[in-house]
């Protein structure tokens, strides 16, 4: 589970109204993910597989940011990374991969957290890419 001392995440907050994907099978993660989201302003999106979160990538809009588990079902996290990155809409969208030890995405990300990890670091990395979208 992942772990926050302060149990406050709210770091600068991205644009409003910014749409994160959230992929993550384990659903008490995917909930602590999207509390600490919606807690810097954000909208949330979930996926608990890979085959839901390509859905929701080529639904409308691509959201601002991916936090992608590498260990999905149905297509792990690099067969999402491959969609996304093969496709012109999707290819810039900003990545924080979610990873065990020893594992490592096979394309590029902007960032990657290996699990157990800390909420408030979540944030901290969220805020990080918005401020590099923003210069």
């Amino acid at each position: 589970m992942p772990r926050s001392p302060a149990g406050s995440y709210a770091v600068h907050p991205m644009e409003p109204a910014a749409r994160i994907l959230i992929v993550e099978p384990d659903v008490r993660i995917r909930e602590a993910l999207a509390e600490c989201v919606r807690s810097m302003g954000l909208l949330v999106v979930t996926a608990r597989d890979g085959i839901e979160a390509v859905a929701q990538l080529r639904e409308g809009k691509p959201p601002a940011a991916v936090l992608l588990d590498m260990q999905l079902p149905m297509l792990n996290g690099n067969g999402v990374l491959h969609v996304m990155r093969g496709d012109p809409r999707m290819a810039a969208v900003p990545v924080i991969a979610l990873t065990q030890a020893g594992e490592s995405p096979l394309l590029p990300v902007s960032d990657q957290l290996r699990k157990p990890f800390d909420l408030d670091e979540i944030a901290k990395r969220l805020a990080r890419l918005q401020r590099a979208a923003a210069a």
